[in-house]
């Protein structure tokens, strides 16, 4: 069962309190709430043991690695191989700062969110989409424009992870884009400047 952030205060494995440096995360296949330094396992799980927040809106790719607590990861390597447990990769933990500047190096599209126009990718398809940003006249924070779009299922982003919540992006989610090129849950941005957390992009205001 998917438990909700706001009733856990401390990890559900080693029981250190969350705070600014020690995170929320969920395991997705116990739904559990634990830290980061207890979910460093990323395995491929059938769609039907894939949990997800059930407020928000998206499917989980089984195609992709989803995180999972050490717990359950111990449980899956005792057993069989079977079709339950497809394959396994253990990923160490990096800090916050890292995981930010590599999501946005990252983070690329296959077609223009605002015009839909398929993009070759590489610098040309950076300068499309910023113009695109930059000309629309749709959302702005203090000089950052930014793009909501649903995320492909196809997408990069899939099963990579929002640098402020750091939940995965699931296809078919709200997807926001600034004109810096870094994305995020759109629930996830809004949020963050609605709380004054900063006015400028959360990657580049660290």
């Amino acid at each position: 069962k998917w438990e909700n952030d706001e009733d856990v205060q401390e990890c559900r494995r080693c029981h250190k309190k969350f705070g600014l440096w020690i995170r929320r995360h969920h395991c997705r296949r116990c739904g559990q709430v634990v830290c980061d330094r207890c979910s460093t396992a990323r395995v491929i799980l059938p769609s039907d043991q894939i949990l997800t927040d059930p407020s928000q809106s998206g499917e989980a790719s089984q195609s992709h690695h989803h995180r999972v607590c050490d717990k359950c990861f111990q449980s899956m390597r005792s057993r069989p191989r079977s079709n339950s447990f497809t394959s396994a990769t253990i990923v160490s933990s990096s800090s916050t700062m890292n995981h930010r500047r590599r999501m946005s190096n990252n983070s690329t599209m296959t077609e223009c969110p605002v015009c839909n126009v398929p993009l070759s990718g590489g610098k040309s398809a950076q300068e499309h989409i910023s113009n695109c940003v930059d000309n629309n006249t749709g959302n702005g924070i203090s000089g950052y424009k930014y793009v909501v779009y649903k995320l492909p299922q196809n997408n990069p982003l899939v099963g990579q992870e929002c640098p402020i919540c750091l939940e995965e992006f699931l296809s078919g989610e709200d997807v926001a884009r600034l004109n810096c090129f870094c994305s995020y849950h759109n629930h996830c941005l809004q949020d963050w400047f609605n709380k004054g957390k900063g006015r400028e992009c959360p990657t580049h205001f660290l």
